[in-house]
């Protein structure tokens, strides 16, 4: 029985780690072409600073649970 995972326990392998590193940056490249398509002229609206606001959280959030991923895979190999 000590094989059976539990419900929210992943496998975390390289190539999944490859993956979200790969999301992540595509996520910096997804946030970088928003600032450059609402920020660049004086018409920022506050839903664009809204907007803004929520893309940092949730790619904050990413970077976290990418960099416990790694610190967990690294402690197990």
């Amino acid at each position: 029985m000590g094989n059976i995972m539990k419900f929210n326990e992943t496998v975390l392998d390289i190539d999944k780690l490859t993956t979200d590193a790969a999301y992540l940056e595509s996520a910096l490249n997804g946030l970088d072409a928003f600032i450059y398509d609402r920020f660049s002229d004086k018409k920022v609206t506050q839903g664009d600073i809204s907007a803004l606001s929520g893309m940092l959280v949730a790619i904050r959030l990413l970077a976290k649970k990418h960099a416990e991923e790694i610190a967990e895979y690294s402690m197990k190999h």
